[in-house]
């Protein structure tokens, strides 16, 4: 079947943020006496949304961490770090742009905190081109990755089959949700911070298309 619609992640896929999301969210912690290193967040946790890594924490170390106020500790963090630590490719904003114009379909697909998320598309320039409702968060489903939820819903906003869209993600745990939707999955690890310890999670989770520029994209649309 065609490739009729492109489905993105966002934390290091089309912006690099993995490190200073981390920073954000374990300085959120230290208020309650969890004491964790960012590199954590991006092994252990990587691409698990900040409520369930809390919930995981909470079950580990005995101590009831609130949701809201380590939320808005999280977002104040990012948001007032942003313009300075995250990193954006022009050459994926212009390339995404192009897949646009080339009549795809665009739509992200994150685990990441809504307000974050909307936020950091809008700084690097995608939501210029992306549609602010084809982009949906964790807390627009009943379930974020690795089920498939989201991925089936961003299909659905597209307006196409899920056989029809390509997810692209840098995550093993977006990677199995995609598969779980039934889409063609491409790993990427462009933005990656350790990318053979990336590759290789993609790689176990059933990933055999992996690119390192979102250009190369290019070849796993036909």
């Amino acid at each position: 079947m065609a490739i009729k619609a492109i489905i993105f992640d966002c934390d290091g896929t089309l912006v690099d943020t993995e490190l200073m999301c981390a920073r954000a969210f374990t300085d959120s912690l230290k208020a309650y006496g969890i004491e964790c290193e960012p590199q954590q967040m991006l092994t252990e946790f990587f691409g698990i949304p900040n409520v369930e890594i809390a919930a995981q924490l909470s079950r580990r170390f005995g101590v009831q961490l609130p949701d809201g106020p380590i939320t808005k500790a999280y977002t104040d963090a990012v948001f007032k770090n942003m313009h300075e630590q995250m990193r954006v490719l022009s050459e994926s904003v212009s390339y995404v742009r192009s897949l646009k114009a080339r009549g795809f379909a665009l739509a992200v697909g994150s685990n990441g905190t809504k307000d974050v998320v909307f936020e950091e598309l809008r700084v690097a320039g995608f939501l210029d081109f992306i549609p602010k409702d084809r982009v949906f968060t964790a807390a627009d489903v009943p379930n974020p990755k690795p089920a498939p939820d989201m991925f089936l819903r961003a299909a659905a906003a597209c307006g196409v089959s899920p056989e029809a869209c390509v997810v692209v993600e840098d995550s093993a745990t977006g990677a199995r949700a995609g598969l779980a939707a039934g889409m063609r999955v491409v790993g990427y690890t462009g933005l990656a911070h350790s990318p053979e310890w990336q590759r290789e999670a993609l790689q176990k989770v059933g990933v055999t298309r992996i690119i390192n520029s979102l250009s190369d994209l290019d070849a796993h649309l036909a």
